[in-house]
């Protein structure tokens, strides 16, 4: 039995057939086979009958002026109607992707998976916007075949767009309709567009996660390094973020990332003030006020000692290391730049043997005081790591 697509290109949210509004689309598809997309009519030119009661709410709301000169609304698109993502490529579009964004997880997309074949079809909708607007906001953005940059002066670039929530329902419909036999009707995605056209992108962007899978710190991360570009932002904080955001992606927990790139145990800001800095300045300044560079030395030595990722990237061994580092400074002996060249030389003077043996580091369980106490491999390893650097200081 064939399955029943959830959204049709002529079906509106209430299932009620709808025709275009006074041709609006029709002359918008003709202008495009024309090749002249630039002269198709925008959401603006289109008249909206309103009731008495929304007539009444519109008249009370204040006017917000708008912030961008490019609408995040695609040319040629009726943001009143749902789409499927087929019918906006057969209008001429093409899709695009925010360079950083959030990766795709596997499990997540499982799930998606899942709820889709139970539901027989996607029954929430992707929501789109144009890249050019994308990009008149400071985010870089590829195209999604080729990988190209794509700029404002791109011939065809009105016809871009970019999923800003839904990415995950994409790649499970895209694996599920690999799937399919022959005689099965493949699963269609629905799209919409937001319904206010010089939206801010990454706050709709962040707002529309929150209501879904809430963002980790570090997925925050994405929006702060694509506004890099914010007056008043120090150079210094953008380095930092970029590097703790590097660690993340190497394989480090979000406490090993924020501690290396650091240099102190203490600076792991919440999702919270993650995401205030988005539009604070000083918060995003306030981020990584008080860190230093000397952490990120140990991180590349490490890496260099062949030290396992999983090992380097969990927060109990990049904790003792971090907190090795001030430890050495408290005694007033020595500052910051000697106590990293003495841990440096520790790693440095570790044996090949040495550093398999920690890597290889088993988790296990004690008895203590009648209690079972379970250690992590990682708890081991640092265990290890503190007897070598031991003898390493008694010979000093």
């Amino acid at each position: 039995m064939e399955k029943e697509k959830v959204f049709s290109a002529q079906t509106s949210p209430s299932g009620m057939a709808t025709e275009p509004s006074n041709g609006v689309q029709e002359a918008n598809n003709q202008v495009m086979k024309e090749g002249n997309a630039t002269q198709a009519l925008t959401p603006n030119d289109i008249p909206t009958a309103l009731d008495a009661n929304e007539q009444a709410n519109a008249g009370s709301c204040p006017a917000t002026p708008a912030t961008w000169n490019v609408s995040v609304i695609p040319i040629g698109v009726d943001f009143h109607r749902i789409y499927t993502m087929d019918e906006l490529l057969s209008m001429g579009f093409k899709k695009a992707r925010l360079r950083i964004n959030r990766d795709i997880n596997d499990r997540d997309v499982k799930k998606k998976m899942k709820s889709i074949k139970r539901c027989l079809g996607i029954i929430s909708p992707i929501m789109m916007v144009g890249a050019k607007a994308c990009l008149e906001q400071d985010l870089d953005v590829d195209d999604d075949v080729n990988g190209k940059s794509l700029s404002p002066d791109d011939p065809d670039i009105d016809m871009y767009i970019v999923t800003i929530d839904g990415q995950h329902r994409e790649e499970a419909v895209a694996r599920l309709n690999r799937e399919l036999k022959p005689n099965e009707v493949p699963y269609s995605i629905p799209v919409i567009f937001p319904q206010v056209p010089n939206a801010n992108i990454l706050t709709t962007l962040g707002e529309s996660n929150i209501a879904t899978r809430p963002w980790k710190g570090i997925d925050h991360l994405t929006s702060l390094l694509n506004g890099r570009n914010t007056p008043g932002v120090n150079a210094d904080v953008n380095e930092t973020l970029e590097i703790v955001y590097k660690y993340a992606k190497d394989g480090c927990s979000e406490i090993a990332a924020w501690g290396y790139a650091t240099g102190t145990y203490k600076r792991q800001p919440t999702a919270t003030r993650l995401y205030n800095a988005q539009t604070d300045v000083k918060t995003r300044n306030d981020l990584t006020a008080g860190s230093n560079k000397y952490g990120r030395t140990i991180y590349e030595t490490l890496q260099t000692a062949n030290f396992e990722q999983k090992i380097i990237g969990s927060k109990e061994v990049a904790k003792w290391f971090i907190e090795k580092l001030h430890e050495l400074v408290s005694d007033g002996t020595k500052t910051l730049e000697d106590a990293a060249e003495t841990i440096k030389g520790f790693i440095d003077n570790l044996t090949t043997g040495e550093v398999t043996a920690i890597n290889h580091s088993s988790g296990r369980t004690d008895e203590i005081n009648g209690a079972q106490h379970k250690f992590s491999r990682y708890d081991v390893a640092c265990e290890t790591i503190n007897k070598l650097f031991k003898n390493y200081k008694d010979k000093e």
